[in-house]
């Protein structure tokens, strides 16, 4: 999915991205298994352990 910043995202900028992912369901399937794999991978590098963190910082606080 190409990175679309401000003024690049257009109406049509948008459609003819998304047109591109929906055409490669069918055309080349190997396109939606590798972002599917990196948004798998992303998503496992950010997961954090949020309660730990959350009672870290607020002990950090309240500590001074």
């Amino acid at each position: 999915m190409p990175e679309l910043l401000q003024d690049a995202a257009t109406p049509q900028a948008l459609a003819e991205a998304v047109l591109v992912w929906l055409d490669a369901k069918d055309a080349a399937p190997e396109k939606i298994t590798a972002l599917q794999e990196k948004f798998i991978a992303l998503h496992t590098q950010l997961q954090r352990d949020t309660p730990r963190l959350a009672a870290h910082a607020i002990q950090q606080v309240l500590q001074g």
